[in-house]
């Protein structure tokens, strides 16, 4: 394989990177809820919930 088919994948645009990063970033604050959430839940109902 030659050294030029290797690096064919295109360049990602500035804009797409910080997309990625801000929709990562909220996935990750939604995580964060869900689990506060979820503790609450488990300390209400006394359940073990996995």
């Amino acid at each position: 394989m030659k050294k030029t088919e290797k690096n064919k994948k295109p360049k990602m645009t500035l804009e797409i990177r910080q997309e990625l990063i801000m929709s990562s970033e909220a996935y990750r604050r939604l995580d964060q809820r869900l689990e506060a959430v979820i503790k609450v839940i488990k300390e209400k109902l006394g359940v073990e919930i996995k």
